[in-house]
């Protein structure tokens, strides 16, 4: 295994904090946040590419988003409903929707994140 973790400061344009939201869901399915933890580090944060675009679903493709490069592990959101990780980036609210694990080939992990529309 390479720990490539060392690099990513070394290439990293941001220091961003990570909310994750706490919570349930209640008996009709509805999410109550209940409380929320803050995890803070530097990220390489990039737009993707128009290739990229192309991959994303197609309801994905006209939303702002981005690649997240971390030394730490974040959530990402689920079908059923589970709210992601959200930072801010460029004033902007971004939420992690999924997740590459090079942990045990680098030791970080790589990120899709889309703006928050609200």
């Amino acid at each position: 295994m390479f720990d490539l973790a060392f690099a990513i400061p070394s290439i990293s344009t941001e220091s961003i904090s990570v909310t994750r939201y706490v919570g349930s869901y209640d008996s009709s399915g509805v999410w109550s946040q209940s409380t929320s933890t803050t995890i803070t580090g530097r990220a390489s944060i990039q737009p993707l590419n128009g290739i990229e675009v192309q991959r994303l679903p197609e309801n994905m493709r006209y939303e702002s988003s981005v690649r997240v490069w971390f030394d730490k592990e974040l959530q990402p959101a689920t079908e059923g409903g589970l709210p992601g990780d959200r930072f801010t980036w460029n004033g902007d609210v971004y939420q992690i929707q999924a997740k590459v694990d090079w942990s045990g080939t680098g030791n970080y992990f790589e990120y899709l994140a889309r703006k928050i529309v609200d």
